[in-house]
């Protein structure tokens, strides 16, 4: 029978920071974020990074 392994809090040390340079977007991705997001390639970008730096 498989066990369950309770979720243990991660020392914020061994988490690699972002890479902003291996985003990368389908087109399909790309213009649903430009639509829902902002329209300019930087600030889309930027938006990305700060969500992901607060997950």
């Amino acid at each position: 029978m498989p066990e369950i392994t309770k979720e243990v809090k991660l020392d914020p040390s061994v988490i690699p920071p972002l890479d902003p340079s291996i985003l990368t977007l389908s087109d399909k991705e790309r213009a649903f974020l430009h639509a829902t997001i902002s329209e300019d390639d930087d600030a889309l970008k930027a938006k990305i990074l700060s969500v992901q730096a607060k997950a």
